[in-house]
């Protein structure tokens, strides 16, 4: 009885496919089970600690999942480019697999950061205080105010149950950016 080969293929693939699965639920998990109750039971402040505490833990869980299926989705992309007999369909799926978490980076950064995180953390300080200690190594988003200027002016005038609502409202159909500017300018 002989002991299969390694084959990086399948783990290359199977690595791409569970970790963005992997991600898309915790996710969902955050947004349908655990906002949930905190929407009904928690005062303001604890709120906004509880929600800070998450998103900063999310952030730096994010990241390591996020490499890893991208250099597993580069490198099947590199291999099937290489392959002189690989099917379009395979190269284009490999393709949509690498550019789709660089792309979900860009919204992250550009929309969500300047936008509902970002009033979500300058609303967590306003309720805090200078108490609000921004934990873990100095990342983009993570320990930094991001919120833009109509951010700040959303947030002073919502109030965190009303941010955290919006930011997990599904946007099927439309761009939550569009909301945002929207409730940004009432």
């Amino acid at each position: 009885m002989s002991t299969p080969a390694f084959n990086p293929t399948t783990l290359a693939q199977l690595i791409s496919s569970l970790l963005p699965a992997f991600f898309a639920g915790t996710i969902f998990g955050y947004n349908y089970i655990f906002i949930p109750p905190l929407l009904l039971h928690t005062d303001d402040r604890t709120l906004a600690l509880q929600w800070l505490s998450a998103y900063q833990f999310g952030a730096r869980y994010v990241r390591p999942l996020a490499t890893a299926s991208t250099l597993s989705s580069a490198y099947l992309l590199f291999s099937v480019l290489r392959s002189s007999n690989a099917e379009l369909t395979m190269r284009l799926s490999y393709l949509l697999g690498f550019i789709s978490l660089p792309l979900l980076l860009a919204y992250t950064l550009m929309i969500m950061e300047p936008g509902v995180n970002g009033a979500l953390k300058y609303k967590s300080k306003l309720l805090i205080g200078d108490k609000v200690k921004f934990q873990g190594r100095a990342k983009v988003g993570e320990e930094h105010e991001t919120a833009s200027e109509a951010s700040k002016e959303w947030a002073e005038k919502t109030g965190v149950r009303e941010l955290l609502a919006y930011g997990r409202k599904p946007s099927v159909g439309k761009f939550s950016w569009v909301n945002f500017i929207d409730a940004a300018r009432m």
